[in-house]
Order: structure tokens, then C-alpha cells, then sequence
């Protein structure tokens, strides 16, 4: 960039001043159509390719769920797209002085942050934390150390396309505006 750099000024140099202007104009308006071509593509492009990013698909789930509540024991959140805790907080809309005075709220100190693993009947648990293979354990270990069981008892599991233990059954699934699967939600 250095080099690039020197280079552009000592060609700025050796450019008399009649087509310094001329330069000058054709380097704005290459401007100005780079910065249309990323404002087009920030607001018509972007939000569709990248849907999950700008978090699409946690109010419908957060919907599902609210409807889906009183059938199951447990609820199990991927943390794959970030912290799900927030998300139902925020469009249930839950009660704050409830959140903070639930007996279940787990909260762990790491990495200089304070982490949300459960609350209520949902627990939080990472994608790679989700054993595919074994068909007999349906224990989810969570970043905090604790464990979730779910062998007796009606659990819900919302997890990443395709990161469902074997023995649990797809009820549905959430899509992207691309018609691509963000959540799955299966019961056991």
C-alpha cells in the first residue's frame, strides 16, 4: 500500500494542472459508483444472502416456542447464531425482575464475560456440543459444565440444520428468505 501510494503521488506530480481536474473527476465519480454499487448491495443484496446474520428467523422461533411452551419439560437452544437467551427476552417479551430472580438462571464468568447457559426451561448449548451419534444418551453438556437431561422427560431441540441426534423427530423447521433452513426444531 506504501508503494501504491508513493506511486500515485509522484504520477499526481508529473500531471500538469489542466488534467489534474480531469483525473480529480474521473477518480470522484468512480467513487461516488463504488459507493452506490456497496449501498445497493448493503440493502438489496446483503440482508437476503446473509439473512442469519442479521439475525432472521429468532422471532419466529421465539413465536414457536411461545406457542409450544407449556407441552415440554425442557427447551434446548443452539448458541450457534449467537445468544438465544436475548432473543426471547426480547420478543416474548419476558419479564425482567422474572429473568433475574429466576432459580434456574445460569450464569458463568469466562473469557472476562458473563455467559447465560439457562433460564426457566430453556438451556443454551453450543452446535459442536450436540452428539450425533449415539442414539441412548440424551444428556447435552453446556459451556457451563452443567448437564441436561432428557431421557424422561418432553424435550424440544432447536439446533442448526442437521445437528440432531438420530433419535429425535423433526417437528419443523425455520427458513431464511433464501427458502434455507436456519433452525430446526425436533422433540424427544
Amino acid at each position: 500500500m506504501i508503494i501504491t501510494a508513493y506511486g500515485l503521488v509522484i504520477i499526481w506530480e508529473k500531471i500538469n494542472s489542466k488534467h489534474k481536474q480531469i483525473v480529480y473527476i474521473i477518480y470522484v465519480l468512480l467513487v461516488l459508483i463504488q459507493f452506490g454499487k456497496y449501498m445497493n448491495n448493503y440493502f438489496t443484496k446483503y440482508p437476503i444472502d446473509y439473512d442469519w446474520s442479521w439475525q432472521y428467523g429468532n422471532k419466529e422461533l421465539v413465536e414457536y416456542i411461545s406457542h409450544e411452551y407449556n407441552n415440554y419439560d425442557k427447551i434446548i437452544i443452539t448458541k450457534k447464531l449467537g445468544e438465544p437467551h436475548i432473543f426471547i427476552l426480547f420478543y416474548w417479551p419476558w419479564n425482567p425482575q422474572d429473568y433475574l430472580n429466576d432459580s434456574n438462571l445460569n450464569r458463568f464468568s469466562q473469557s472476562n464475560w458473563y455467559w447465560v447457559d439457562g433460564f426457566d426451561k430453556f438451556y443454551f448449548i453450543n452446535d459442536w456440543d450436540i452428539v450425533l451419534e449415539n442414539d441412548f444418551d440424551n444428556r447435552f453438556k453446556l459451556e457451563s459444565g452443567k448437564v441436561v437431561e432428557c431421557s424422561n422427560k418432553p424435550c424440544l431441540l432447536i439446533t442448526s440444520y442437521e445437528n440432531a441426534p438420530k433419535n429425535w423427530l423433526k417437528l419443523d423447521e425455520i427458513k431464511g428468505l433464501r427458502n434455507e433452513s436456519i433452525y430446526e426444531i425436533y422433540k424427544h
